[in-house]
């Protein structure tokens, strides 16, 4: 069944259980005789109004991607999932909707949600909704809450003990969050927000945590032994000991303050990246699996420096360190300095120094680039702009390929937060940037 420009409409009645009619150019569904309706597909169409009032054994509802103003549910008692996201939407009366379990409705108009009454709820996505305040103390079973960009200054979670992702981020005006009962809490993100204390104790099962850009001036995290991946840069932090986080496999740690960083030991860290701090000593003894450091605007001496370069250990493939010399560039030991014989030291054991500041520089893998846009290659949040059309590949830092293409525009939205290489052709050559995705 295909719709097209002379028929975009369809009417559905009888002993239908079931019906998927997604990306079919649909401008109106009629479905209100298929009165034993279960499950309603019509996602990616051109609707702007659906009524499903009638199909009181709908159970599962995806009418997401649409251009839905007005969608009514009427008292739909058996409904477990909804999918609404990506319409027009201002308001969703989920009063009747007592048995839902899932619920996604971002990227709509709604700046007021209730579902006080959806006891059974698991799963809420309403990231980017000008809410205001989200009162989730009903929601006694949520695992999953997705309450990113929401204009939220509180964040009552108490009654959600069984929580497994939290994504509050971009909620600048937050400043407190209990996470005391959250033994269950694995993936947990809440950069760009005003916490001020984040208390993990109990959080013993955490494997992703995001921190950056909050108002946190310390963080613990002993009791998180499972702990892969780790971002906690733009903070105040002074000290941060990593050494109980066997599991680390990435690390950013960036434009803080920090005087102290402690990793040694850690067999699975393959990437760390603490440029713009204060470290005036840094080792990695121990961190066997180690081939990316960028920890250029530091303080290191000479000595320093030569100390971590002896504490490298000998990557196959080789690995990079980024530095600033300030022997080269002339500004004095306020930042990192290197000598030809740490050059040397760390070439016979496969690593390349770099310089942090260069758009620029060579290592045994290829040519890596840091943060700085160029006119070639420009980065904005989560969109890549090339200048020409090129071929391009985001890898993680251990070589696994997340996504390639050939365009002059790259999105990665759909990305896991942490540290990416990019790849891309430049002229006639190959080069590879660094890319944070927070």
């Amino acid at each position: 069944m295909q719709a097209s420009t002379d028929s975009p409409i369809i009417e559905i009645e009888g002993d239908v259980y079931a019906l998927v009619c997604a990306s079919m150019q649909l401008t109106e569904i009629n479905c209100a005789e298929a009165t034993k309706l279960m499950v309603l597909d019509c996602q990616n169409n051109k609707l702007t109004s659906l009524d499903v009032s009638n199909n009181k054994n709908l159970v599962l509802l995806y009418c997401h991607e649409n251009q839905i103003s007005n969608l009514n549910l009427g008292t739909l008692a058996n409904l477990q999932l909804i999918y609404c996201f990506g319409n027009k939407l201002e308001n969703l009366n989920l009063s009747s909707a007592t048995k839902l379990v899932e619920l996604g409705c971002y990227n709509n108009n709604i700046t007021s949600l209730d579902i006080s009454h959806c006891t059974e709820l698991k799963k809420i996505d309403c990231k980017k909704l000008n809410l205001g305040k989200l009162d989730v103390t009903k929601n006694t079973k949520l695992v999953e809450l997705r309450c990113e960009g929401c204009n939220l200054s509180e964040l009552n979670l108490d009654n959600n003990p069984n929580l497994v992702q939290l994504h509050c981020k971009d909620n600048e005006n937050l400043k407190v969050l209990n996470l005391s009962n959250k033994t269950e809490l694995k993936d947990f993100n809440c950069n760009n927000t005003k916490i001020e204390k984040l208390d993990l104790t109990n959080c013993t099962k955490l494997k992703e945590l995001y921190c950056s850009a909050t108002a946190i001036t310390e963080l613990n995290l002993a009791n998180q032994p499972e702990l892969t991946n780790l971002s906690a840069g733009f903070n105040q932090l002074k000290t941060l000991d990593l050494t109980k986080n066997a599991a680390l496999m990435e690390v950013y740690a960036g434009n803080s303050e920090l005087t102290e960083l402690k990793i040694d030991g850690l067999q699975n860290l393959g990437a760390i990246a603490c440029s713009n701090n204060k470290l005036q000593n840094f080792t990695a003894k121990g961190c066997t699996n180690l081939r990316i450091i960028f920890i250029d605007h530091n303080y290191l001496t000479p000595d320093a420096s030569s100390k971590l370069v002896e504490s490298l250990p000998i990557p196959v493939e080789g690995g990079i360190l980024a530095m600033f010399n300030s022997q080269d560039k002339d500004l004095g030991a306020e930042h990192n300095q290197i000598t030809d014989d740490i050059i040397k030291q760390a070439k016979a054991k496969s690593w390349i120094i770099t310089d942090g500041e260069e758009t620029e520089v060579t290592s045994t893998i290829q040519t890596v680039e840091t943060e700085a846009n160029t006119d070639e290659c420009r980065i904005n949040g989560r969109n890549i702009y090339f200048a020409n059309a090129t071929q391009w590949t985001i890898a993680t830092v251990a070589g696994e390929i997340c996504a390639k293409g050939k365009g002059k525009e790259v999105n990665l939205s759909n990305l896991k937060t942490g540290l990416y290489l990019l790849t891309y052709q430049s002229s006639d050559k190959q080069k590879t940037r660094k890319i944070v995705l927070n």
